[in-house]
């Protein structure tokens, strides 16, 4: 099996730049990006360069009303963007493929099935094997360290 990544959704970006509030009605920080690879965008899946305006926001990637659910902090460009490059299926850009990863495997109401610690250069295998698995759904891939959501993993 392999996989198609999806990015924060399109509605909650409109609602966020229109606004200036996250989905929870929280303001939206705006910040001017320092350090290379340092604001992950969750739209385009590239790493805003230092000197590029970014939002900082909090987001809700599972969208199921479990105990799973959680919320966390993700940028994204203060420019209206689009994917620039969206990756063939199976294939991790190289905003994730440089970090190191946490997977979570979710089933599609939205329970934990498993989660590993991986290398983002070794990740694409782990994801496919996770999402060959019977009940997973998905694969929220997250930034180890920092334990923020980067993007989701589904079937292609």
């Amino acid at each position: 099996m392999t996989f198609r990544l999806q990015t924060i959704d399109p509605e909650t970006l409109d609602h966020v730049r229109r606004t200036g509030l996250d989905p929870f009605g929280d303001p939206a920080e705006r910040i001017t990006v320092s350090g290379a690879n340092s604001a992950p965008c969750r739209a385009t899946l590239e790493d805003a360069v230092p000197g590029e305006d970014v939002l900082l926001l909090r987001y809700a990637p599972l969208t199921a009303n479990t105990p799973y659910r959680f919320t966390g902090p993700v940028f994204v460009r203060a420019s209206d963007c689009q994917p620039r490059h969206v990756p063939d299926p199976g294939v991790l850009p190289e905003m994730v493929a440089r970090r190191l990863l946490s997977l979570r495997a979710f089933t599609a109401d939205g329970r934990i099935h498993r989660s590993d610690v991986s290398d983002g250069r070794e990740a694409a295998q782990e994801i496919n094997a996770m999402l060959a698995e019977d009940g997973v759904a998905s694969v929220h891939i997250h930034a180890a360290r920092n334990g923020c959501w980067l993007t989701t993993a589904v079937p292609a």
